[in-house]
């Protein structure tokens, strides 16, 4: 859980520096409301993760499953904060991502817009794999014998405390612009004329952007109840029957969870995260550093034994510089 959290704040990096790419007033706007929303609701991730590897042991996900039943508080602040995370409306997410997407249409940057929002469904789908693969679906056996349990109270408080900023700054987020935001973008040299109400919608100009982002926000809400209400509704009854696998051999339990689809795209894509791997360019720099050092090193201490010798040396270099300029 950690790792991948980790490896996600690249991307959410990669917003912050394309905000800041922008160059304009608005644009670092952006950039300093999404690295404070980063830091909420990336930081609730990271203690709802710790929350859950001390209560079961592990973080690997491949071992969990159905934690929602025994850590339903810790679960539900997941939840928010996945939605803040992927830019779910009525969270400071989604407020993050529409300044840096209306900041890049004013700007006339279309390929940032699009960019962005790619790495925003990405987000999406990495999310749900590890909502759905450590909190639903049936618990491991090992799990239930080890009888979880929720999160100690001031655990709970400390996650429920960022949760419900994720969500006040979601919904007035001019509380944040007005008193963080706007003071860092003057201090960085740029102008303020902007100015949001509720929900980060932007009254300053361009109103087909504000009413495009209560549109937005108006249908999110709308399929939000539908889903629900589809929720509630009874299910209906149906025989039982094998789970169909393509063809493919069972796992050693007999069961297909999220873990066996992430394998098989992993090794379906393993070419390609192998050609565009930067590691080994990153280790081939890092040995040709290590041998400068090593060198470099040789060469200082030589000097600091010869002292005598290094200060002739020296000393015909500089004057064969000086006479030659």
């Amino acid at each position: 859980m950690k790792r991948l959290l980790a490896f996600s704040t690249i991307s959410q990096l990669g917003y912050i520096i394309a905000g800041l790419g922008l160059g304009t007033s608005f644009g670092v706007a952006a950039a300093l409301f999404y690295c404070f929303s980063h830091g909420l609701f990336k930081g609730t991730l990271f203690l709802c993760a710790g929350a859950v590897q001390q209560a079961t042991g592990t973080r690997d996900m491949r071992k969990l499953g159905g934690l929602a039943k025994v850590m339903p508080n810790t679960s539900r602040i997941w939840i928010v904060v996945t939605a803040a995370i992927v830019g779910v409306p009525l969270t400071n997410g989604f407020v993050a991502k529409w300044f840096l997407y209306d900041a890049a249409l004013a700007s006339g940057q279309w390929i940032v817009l699009i960019i962005a929002w790619l790495v925003s469904t990405l987000t999406a789908f990495y999310m749900l794999k590890a909502t759905v693969s450590v909190f639903y679906g049936d618990m491991p056996d090992w799990l239930k014998q080890h009888q979880v349990k929720d999160a100690p109270v001031l655990m709970q408080m400390g996650m429920a405390i960022l949760a419900i900023l994720c969500i006040i700054f979601g919904l007035a987020p001019q509380i944040l612009t007005q008193w963080v935001i706007a003071p860092g973008v003057k201090a960085l040299g740029f102008s303020w004329n902007l100015s949001f109400t509720w929900l980060g919608i932007q009254t300053t100009s361009n109103s087909f952007y504000g009413s495009a982002g209560v549109a937005i926000v108006v249908l999110a809400l709308v399929i939000g109840w539908i889903i629900y209400r589809l929720m509630q509704a009874k299910a209906i009854s149906s025989p039982s029957a094998n789970v169909f696998t393509g063809g493919d051999p069972l796992p050693a339990d007999d069961s297909v969870g999220t873990v066996d689809f992430a394998d098989l795209a992993e090794s379906s894509f393993q070419p390609i995260y192998r050609a565009v791997d930067p590691d080994p360019a990153y280790l081939l720099a890092w040995a040709g550093i290590k041998k400068l050092s090593t060198v470099t090193h040789k060469i200082l201490q030589s000097i600091e034994d010869h002292p005598f010798i290094s200060t002739i040396i020296l000393a015909v270099i500089l004057f064969s510089v000086v006479w030659l300029i």
